[in-house]
């Protein structure tokens, strides 16, 4: 599949994902789970061929010799789901150096688990107490000193904390709990790799930086969605292709956020 043709099935997955008004669905999946491996793009390539084939959604994908890894066997006649993997070639540089440059899509494909026969697997923990967003929380500052922004605690009246790209400085209300302090640190670190108001209209930065904060505090348990809702109507109003380029932002800066908290799962590279 070429870029272009990506472009155009990637244009009717999203307007179908959000007359369905399934965007806050696309984040948990891609928060949590097992597709919480994929990127935004390939989950909403997930969502669109489970309308297409009217099945449910896949709730954990791996491939053929992955599942017998796991001793679990693929059921014979099993239709497999299709993942996008994107192709690199080198192009030159008008000063002589090369780069990678996009050349188009190959497909992986994968099954889940419910088309396979085997052991049963482990059951994911999801109930998160108070001492675990603390644990996750002082890893977080503890990592944003490590790229040279300090997280301060203190009176910030009555804002939950800032961003403070002058001095590079976090500042989080003191009082908080915990899991509040920690998902308003969440959010300025989003600010902080970029995606400020110089470089974005005030609205798409916050449809990023919300959209990402979602899928890191979800991938630890922290609820978010309700701080997401204002910003679907946003969502919904802009082209596919430009809503696109946005949430591979979104999905670049939860990466790195979800990395630094040790909850990235890097199986294989998809799209």
């Amino acid at each position: 599949m070429d870029a272009a043709s990506r472009k155009k099935e990637f244009a009717e997955a999203y307007k179908a994902l959000i007359a369905r008004g399934d965007f806050l669905e696309m984040l948990r999946l891609r928060a949590r789970g097992g597709l919480s491996r994929f990127s935004m793009g390939n989950i909403l390539w997930l969502m669109f061929q489970a309308e297409q084939r009217e099945e449910a959604m896949p709730s954990s994908l791996m491939t053929y010799k992955a599942w017998q890894r796991l001793d679990r066997q693929v059921l014979k006649g099993a239709k497999s789901w299709s993942v996008l993997r994107p192709y690199h070639r080198l192009i030159e540089n008008d000063d002589g150096s090369k780069s990678p440059a996009l050349s188009g899509f190959g497909s992986i494909s994968e099954f889940d688990v419910s088309q396979t026969d085997g052991p049963e697997l482990p059951a994911p923990v999801d109930d998160l107490s108070g001492d675990d967003f603390r644990e996750h929380l002082a890893r977080l500052v503890a990592w944003a000193e490590e790229q040279q922004v300090p997280v301060r605690f203190i009176d910030t009246g009555s804002a939950n904390g800032w961003y403070d790209p002058k001095e590079s400085t976090i500042s989080i209300k003191e009082t908080n709990a915990p899991d509040e302090q920690l998902a308003t640190l969440v959010h300025e670190l989003v600010h902080w790799q970029g995606v400020g108001y110089d470089k974005y209209q005030r609205d798409e930065a916050e449809m990023i930086t919300e959209a990402a904060a979602c899928i890191v505090l979800l991938g630890i348990g922290l609820d978010a969605t309700a701080q997401s809702v204002q910003y679907v109507a946003s969502w919904a109003s802009i082209e596919p292709e430009h809503a696109l380029t946005l949430l591979e932002r979104a999905e670049q800066a939860a990466r790195g956020l979800e990395t630094a908290l040790g909850t990235r799962l890097e199986v294989q590279k998809a799209a």
